[in-house]
């Protein structure tokens, strides 16, 4: 049953890291900054729920929907500023700027 879990984290510490490398390589561009911290956070609540599994406790999947909720949030401020600046400069080229 572990060999399975130390499958799961080694996936979730990929795709953390993948994330990283997205906010260091394209951090000019918003919204694909916002992806990143999206994938970041998933791969966060991902390693929670294997921790919880691994040790018998509730707690880790609390966390889950703490960091999901947490992710929730700020795709939802992120989008609304990219709409506001849309709606300002009514072009997105400008973007990659902020």
């Amino acid at each position: 049953m572990r060999n399975d879990l130390n499958i799961f984290v080694f996936w979730a510490t990929q795709l953390f890291f993948l994330g990283f490398i997205g906010i260091l390589t394209i951090f000019n561009n918003v919204l694909f900054v916002l992806i990143a911290v999206e994938i970041m956070l998933l791969a966060a609540g991902i390693i929670f729920a294997i921790s919880s599994v691994m040790f018998g406790d509730g707690f880790g999947q609390l966390f889950v929907l703490v960091i999901l909720t947490i992710a929730a949030a700020e795709s939802a401020i992120g989008l609304a500023l990219i709409v506001k600046y849309y709606k300002m400069k009514e072009h997105l080229l400008d973007v990659q700027l902020i």
